[in-house]
């Protein structure tokens, strides 16, 4: 394209990449360029200054934008409404992404990836909050670079996160952007190693969304109903340097490694809130015993876990919480017997395709679970006042298994047979 930086220009083509090949894009320094992109190739788009604006329609666009630029860096200015959600952006070193005008609006963009010194910003010319929506490609990708409030001119506009789809999504920079993020759906991976990896806004986390990584951020974290918290993502820290808050239904999800001495551990400056479920997951085929101590929060932990998952930790042993105040799980020898148990009949002794739950007295709520001897969830239901409960096990290969029985604020194991 023509370079001519003393007069304005207005490009209206309908450019189409086809799949599979590569077309490079240099842009003019003072253009516009309009009309419609569409296909599924590779476009090498270089800008070389920051007063290009790209005001396309890029929704037929499925294919991947490379934006480059010179020494002197550019911008990579977008400019409709019509979002990006089908595309693949990847920022080069130097090139700053932002919005063109001064609106309170929502940018998809299917999949963002970007060098360690590109930004994504805000944009506009005045204050606003940009939301970058980010994932509907379910794509597994990093972003390196920044995530700032930098916009086209004039000052109060701020950037903010939704990420969405099935992929995972890791940043690895210190962010300052100060709009907020909001999980929806698949994996957010926060590994960075300075900074806040979310900037300073809040951060919240929905059902079908995960929050994970071995970095830190610096907003109050809630996890609602159905979200998940992750902390490590492998035996790692997380770092929360505000309150995190775990609602009724979200989970904190944690991984311990026996044969290693780890675990996952969130470190919490503010105080937890905790109100939703614990996961435990072993790794490397772990067994835990009677006496296990793990560490999996640090600072003030305030309520406890309204169940853990698994209901046991293996054959003859319980979770003990009396010191997770202090943010410690620990484990020791199921207790004797107790109402519930004694007043339960189980059979038959082995069971084949049906076992067998007869109470002396109907339970308002009775939680029946079955577990292979690894901790593995294989079976879960709620019961409401029934006294002979028949369970389906056409699916259970021949073992031996753990049955837990919850209800009437006691519970019990005890180990079964399918021949």
């Amino acid at each position: 394209m023509f370079n001519s930086p003393s007069t304005s220009n207005t490009c209206n083509w309908k450019l189409k990449v086809q799949p599979g090949s590569t077309s490079t894009l240099v842009v003019d320094e003072n253009s516009i360029i309009a009309g419609s992109l569409s296909g599924a190739g590779t476009l090498y788009y270089n800008v070389p200054a920051s007063t290009n604006s790209l005001s396309a329609d890029l929704s037929a666009y499925a294919g991947t934008i490379n934006v480059t630029t010179d020494a002197d860096g550019g911008s990579f200015v977008l400019f409709n409404t019509k979002g990006y959600k089908d595309m693949k952006v990847n920022l080069n070193n130097l090139v700053k992404m932002i919005y063109r005008t001064t609106s309170n609006i929502t940018l998809p963009v299917g999949d963002l990836t970007g060098a360690v010194n590109s930004i994504l910003g805000a944009g506009g010319t005045a204050a606003c909050t940009i939301r970058w929506e980010v994932g509907a490609r379910n794509a597994n990708s990093t972003f390196n670079g920044k995530i700032t409030n930098d916009q086209f001119s004039g000052t109060g506009a701020v950037a903010a996160i939704r990420k969405v789809g099935t992929g995972i999504w890791t940043l690895t920079n210190a962010n300052t952007f100060s709009g907020g993020t909001n999980v929806f759906e698949g994996v957010l991976m926060v590994n960075n190693t300075t900074g806040s990896g979310l900037g300073s806004g809040h951060v919240n986390v929905h059902a079908d969304g995960i929050l994970s990584g071995k970095g830190s951020v610096s907003g109050p974290v809630m996890i609602n109903e159905g979200g998940i918290l992750a902390p490590g993502s492998g035996n790692g820290t997380f770092t929360v340097n505000n309150n995190v808050t775990i609602l009724r239904g979200a989970i904190l999800s944690v991984e311990i490694d026996k044969t290693t001495l780890k675990n996952d551990l969130l470190a919490v400056t503010g105080t937890l809130n905790m109100a939703g479920k614990l996961k435990v997951d072993w790794l490397n085929n772990s067994v835990p015993a009677a006496g296990d101590v793990f560490q999996i929060v640090t600072g003030t932990v305030v309520g406890m876990p309204s169940e853990i998952i698994p209901a046991i930790p293996g054959a003859d042993l319980e979770w003990d919480l009396t010191e997770f105040a202090a943010g410690k799980l620990k484990i020791k020898t199921a207790t004797g017997i107790t109402k519930l148990e004694s007043n339960s009949a189980i059979f038959p002794v082995p069971f084949r395709d049906k076992l067998n739950i007869r109470l002396d007295q109907q339970i308002e709520a009775l939680e029946v679970s079955i577990f292979s001897l690894t901790g593995s969830e294989l079976f879960r239901n709620t019961y409401h006042n029934e006294s002979n409960i028949v369970i389906e096990t056409e699916h259970l290969s021949k073992g031996i298994y753990m049955l837990y029985l919850k209800g009437n604020n006691e519970s019990f194991s005890r180990k079964i047979v399918k021949e």
